[in-house]
Formats: C-alpha cells, sequence, structure tokens
C-alpha cells in the first residue's frame, strides 16, 4: 500500500523486493483493488516466488498457512456426489 500524498490519492502496488531496495522493482500500480489479487497472484506463479504481504514496519509475510508447497486453512465439507 503506498499511502496517500498532496499529489496523489494513494495506491496499491505489488512490488518484487529485493534485499538491496535499490533493486526492487514495482510490477503493478492501481489507484483501487480490483484487479490487484489476479496481478499478485499470476506474477507470483510466473516467477515461482511466494505470494508475500508488507507490514507497516516493512517486515514481509505469507497471508495464508503453508503446509509444505501446500496452503493449510480450516478443513471444508466433504461434497457428496452420486456413487454408482
Amino acid at each position: 500500500m503506498v499511502p496517500p500524498a498532496d499529489h496523489d490519492g494513494g495506491a496499491i502496488t505489488i512490488v518484487l523486493e529485493h534485499h538491496d531496495p535499490a533493486l526492487s522493482l514495482t510490477l503493478f500500480r492501481a489507484g483501487d483493488g480490483m484487479d490487484v489479487i489476479a496481478e499478485w497472484q499470476s506474477w507470483a506463479r510466473m516467477l515461482a516466488v511466494p505470494l508475500l504481504v508488507a507490514e507497516p514496519d516493512g517486515e514481509l509475510h505469507e497471508p495464508f498457512r503453508r503446509v509444505g508447497p501446500l496452503r493449510a486453512g480450516p478443513p471444508s465439507s466433504r461434497r457428496r456426489g452420486a456413487t454408482p
């Protein structure tokens, strides 16, 4: 999230972060959040990098729990289908 400034209403950005901030690269910037999740997931898939969220202090973390390469979440109900 880029906070509003005097001449700007703020934005949501997707950034390819680097340990050296001068080498970080903005991949997507939007004034609203309409397409940001799809862009975020698309870039992560294409670059084979994890989805990370930046906290206000700059700390990065994954927004979803993972078990190996799989995201973990609450169990969903099992679908019942017609069985012969």
